[in-house]
């Protein structure tokens, strides 16, 4: 199983996004940050989605776990919350569309403290200014997919 954990931050009103890719074991097999220029927290949380939809896409990850601080996002993309603001709302609908071109997503709200690495990585984003990714286990990554997209 893919499990991804994504974030956004914004500071002084510069946004930057994250995911980190780990097995259902712990391992990290790939992590991604990107600095994205002007942006709300939320803003910046939604492209973190939509940054980590696009490597599945690209990836061939059809079923995936996307775990997020953002408790916002989250009931936005369960429909627990309707999305209400306009610059949210057409993110909302890229995400949905990515969305329907995999097999399973799931995704779901985890405390920060658990989501510590991602925080990390979006925060240096900000810092930064460039993009970064950087694969650990390239050979696990590709069983992980194919395990994962087999079990469904």
């Amino acid at each position: 199983m893919i499990n991804m954990f994504l974030d956004g931050s914004c500071q002084s009103g510069q946004g930057g996004v994250a995911f980190v890719v780990k097995t259902n074991d712990g391992e990290v097999l790939c992590e991604y940050h990107n600095f994205i220029g002007p942006a709300t927290n939320n803003v910046a949380e939604y492209v973190a989605l939509l940054a980590a939809l696009d490597w599945c896409l690209a990836n061939g990850a059809d079923v995936v776990n996307i775990y997020s601080d953002s408790e916002l996002l989250v009931r936005h993309m369960s429909g627990e919350y309707n999305v209400k603001a306009h610059h949210l709302l057409h993110l909302a609908y890229q995400i949905k569309a990515k969305i329907d071109n995999l097999k399973s997503v799931t995704i779901s709200h985890i405390h920060r403290e658990d989501n510590e690495l991602a925080d990390l990585l979006a925060k240096r984003a900000v810092e930064i200014r460039q993009p970064y990714m950087k694969y650990f286990n390239r050979k696990r990554l590709r069983m992980e997919i194919a395990d994962a997209n087999s079990s469904t």
